[in-house]
């Protein structure tokens, strides 16, 4: 069976509609960590090799133009699939051993991962229900906090759903619920995850990124071989040799150096990364625990 949903009824199920300067901001407090370190990353390449060389090998304004129109591009897009997905109809199909809806990020949904279908009127527009598609949790907390997805039926449609729940629920023993509200029923929005969370997890990124980098380069035994897999001609080896040579008493000693340094930032950055998981987790057991004393 599949059911469709008018276009015109999307402002009913998806917050984002209208857009507004709140939603383009929290767009931009996504992309921007994501940004920075991309930007990060080109600047300290050409920043290394202009001091190997001793002289400017590229001009730096084009690259940062170049990573704004990227962040714009981005930001346009963002703008572009929400106009689009707004514009678009919510379909739900179920099938035997799943359901399948759109639009959504994860659009297959296997039926004994299903909780609930919960049905709530919508006060402005009699004879419109508004689905609700809740999901097992599996961990805890155990509580089911938020819809994984909705869309608006019209009369015709929701009895159709329904026959469709009470057969399967006929057939045999199924692991969801459906449940009719005669008042819609008020939930707290999900929290997003935190802007800091999000600086915290692509530092945390960036410095496992050159750890992980160097820990190859520090556990080479032979200096010679690595030199001629490098990406620096024989003048910038020489250099980077005499710098070794005046700063380290031995190669044993400079690579022992990147070795620790390696270390280092391979525990920096495991560490910056797990923070930032555990500040997203914190925030839903917030929401969860909220969702559960309100109601």
């Amino acid at each position: 069976m599949i059911i469709e949903q008018r276009a015109e009824l999307n402002r009913l199920v998806d917050p984002s509609i209208p857009l507004t300067w709140e939603w383009r901001r929290r767009q931009l407090e996504m992309l921007l960590p994501v940004w920075c370190f991309i930007l990060a990353c080109i600047f300290e390449m050409a920043l290394l090799r202009d001091l190997v060389t001793r002289k400017p090998t590229v001009s730096y304004a084009p690259i940062f133009a170049a990573c704004a129109f990227l962040l714009f591009f981005l930001l346009g897009m963002c703008e572009i699939e929400a106009r689009m997905r707004h514009r678009s109809k919510r379909v739900i199909q179920l099938k035997e051993r799943a359901i399948i809806v759109r639009p959504a990020c994860h659009q297959f949904i296997r039926w004994k991962d299903v909780a609930r279908f919960q049905l709530e009127p919508v006060p402005e527009m009699p004879g419109i229900t508004k689905l609700k598609l809740y999901l097992a949790r599996k961990k805890p907390p155990a509580a089911i906090s938020q819809p994984v997805w909705s869309m608006a039926l019209e009369q015709p449609q929701k009895q159709e759903l329904l026959r469709l729940l009470q057969a399967r629920k006929a057939e045999g023993p199924v692991g969801y619920q459906v449940e009719c509200l005669e008042q819609p029923k008020l939930e707290t929005k999900p929290k997003p995850f935190p802007a800091f969370g999000l600086w915290v997890n692509m530092t945390g990124g960036y410095l496992l990124l050159h750890g992980v980098v160097l820990l190859p380069v520090a556990l080479k035994k032979n200096p010679q071989s690595a030199d001629r897999g490098s990406m620096f001609n024989s003048e910038m080896s020489e250099k980077i040799g005499r710098f070794v040579a005046r700063h380290f008493s031995s190669e044993a000693e400079w690579h022992h150096f990147l070795l620790i340094f390696a270390v280092a930032l391979i525990v920096a950055g495991a560490a910056l990364y797990v923070l930032s998981l555990r500040m997203a987790n914190s925030g839903r057991r917030s929401e969860v625990d909220r969702a559960g004393s309100s109601s």
